[in-house]
């Protein structure tokens, strides 16, 4: 044996005797089953919790898109009865689980409404409360004004959820607006 040998071996007793507990962290290989499920129990909490934000999140982005596709088709009634000169009608309906827009425009001037313009249908919203009575018909003139005030609250269902609902507003100039508001007002 070579002098580096026996320099390896004294180092390790000197380690020994003064870290004793050295040689017993070597006897140690592995975890043991009380480690591995002190582990697991810690991640299926954390894995709990974020499943019920994840859910809570889910329900705030499906109602705010309910909202904001009610908007955007009371803006293209409204713009379209502008750039046309014409009266539009536009049809908001809610039925099992599924929002329907409707656009129609009424070609002939006999307040028919016979051509229809964009049909659109919306799932997966699950999550949101439609809290007005469905269909909602509301008819812009060529000016783009309407002969009704409208308030259509779009609610999300998560009762114990922080996050909000949403408020549309239309009035009798036809403009529409969109406010957030706190879950609790949308009874």
């Amino acid at each position: 044996m070579n002098s580096a040998h026996f320099e390896i071996i004294k180092m390790d007793k000197l380690l020994k005797s003064i870290f004793p507990f050295i040689s017993k962290l070597k006897a140690y290989k592995g975890f043991t089953f009380l480690e591995v499920m002190a582990v697991l129990s810690v991640l299926a909490i954390i894995a709990a919790y974020s499943m019920s934000s994840f859910v809570n999140k889910i329900a705030y982005h499906q109602t705010k898109e309910s909202a904001l596709i009610m908007l955007t088709t009371i803006k293209l009634c409204r713009s379209q009865s502008i750039t046309s000169l014409e009266s539009i009608s536009c049809v908001i309906d809610v039925k099992n689980g599924v929002l329907e827009t409707l656009v129609r425009i009424d070609s002939n001037k006999d307040n028919t409404f016979d051509t229809t313009l964009t049909a659109r249908k919306f799932r997966g919203i699950q999550y949101v409360d439609f809290k007005n009575t469905y269909p909602i018909e509301i008819v812009f003139d060529d000016l783009g004004q309407t002969n009704k005030a409208l308030t259509m609250k779009v609610c999300n269902k998560q009762k114990d959820s922080a996050s909000s609902s949403f408020e549309l507003n239309l009035n009798i100039s036809g403009i529409v607006k969109i406010t957030e508001i706190e879950n609790g007002a949308c009874t």
